[in-house]
């Protein structure tokens, strides 16, 4: 590069081997977001990022991003602009893994800023998780590389007798399968979102997600999960905001973290698989 040049950035997704020098550079977390396809995955990132849009957020201030197009690129179909009649969002359609990022401050303490990458990973993704032990294996470099591991779970299918039990097992599977694979005991934390809140309280079906979270903290012992409910969008006639529950997800990965004894890099390692995240490993410190 010459001295005249200016580094600049597209302001997309970055892409596995793009979130090197982010990961290089500064103390960054890494959260892994999944969940099946239409959880409402790729809405909670669009709806995060609009709340940033307009004032300080789950007592953060936004201080920068380098990925702000590939925010707006998922919030285009909910904006009046996209000629849409109602609000959606661009499903995440690639099979290989791309990373949103984000930088948040604390509103106490707005020069200590904290890095957030956020996996935007396919819903076709996740079934293959829960359905090969093989996947499964080849996706646990970038469990063990995250710092939160997030799992959107649909709650108007939970909620829902025909969808109910196939959303409840999927769940559970997914996470055993992780836990055999990948060992998810590295991940700094579990957190079990519930998607679509709006659908539960219309229908007066809390008590069914309540049975759900209790079979997931006895499918996933001896970790102890956290569970969120949240409405990024309201659909339904309820007393509920649009953004519901999103403030204390936001505040739980953003929180200052423990320090444990991995570097924060990840690694090129010899390509081995057709996957692009095969090639990457989260290395252990001396």
């Amino acid at each position: 590069m010459a001295d005249e040049d200016i580094l600049t950035y597209e302001g997309t997704a970055l892409a596995l081997d793009e979130s090197s020098e982010l990961a290089n550079a500064f103390d960054t977390r890494v959260v892994l977001l999944m969940g099946e396809r239409d959880a409402g995955k790729t809405t909670l990132l669009a709806e995060i990022h609009h709340a940033f849009l307009k004032a300080p957020f789950a007592g953060h201030l936004f201080a920068g991003s380098r990925t702000l197009l590939g925010f707006e690129q998922r919030c285009f179909l909910s904006r009046i602009a996209s000629g849409e009649s109602k609000e959606d969002t661009e499903r995440t359609k690639s099979a290989d893994v791309s990373l949103l990022h984000l930088t948040l401050a604390p509103e106490e303490a707005p020069d200590k800023h904290t890095h957030l990458l956020f996996t935007d990973v396919s819903g076709e993704r996740f079934k293959e998780v829960r359905s090969s032990i093989e996947d499964a294996r080849e996706l646990a470099p970038l469990i063990r590389r995250a710092d939160q591991i997030v799992l959107l779970v649909d709650g108007d299918r939970l909620t829902v007798p025909k969808t109910q039990m196939a959303t409840r097992t999927n769940a559970s599977t997914f996470l055993r399968c992780l836990l055999e694979a990948a060992d998810l005991g590295l991940a700094r934390a579990l957190h079990i979102v519930v998607s679509k809140w709006d659908f539960v309280v219309a229908r007066g079906a809390a008590k069914d997600v309540v049975a759900f979270e209790d079979a997931i903290r006895k499918a996933v012992r001896p970790l102890v999960p956290r569970f969120h409910r949240v409405a990024a969008r309201v659909t339904n006639e309820t007393e509920l905001q649009a953004g519901f529950g999103l403030d204390a997800l936001v505040a739980a990965v953003a929180a200052p973290r423990e320090a444990r004894s991995t570097q924060n890099n990840l690694v090129a390692l010899p390509i081995s698989s057709g996957r692009q995240f095969h090639r990457y490993r989260f290395p252990r410190s001396p």
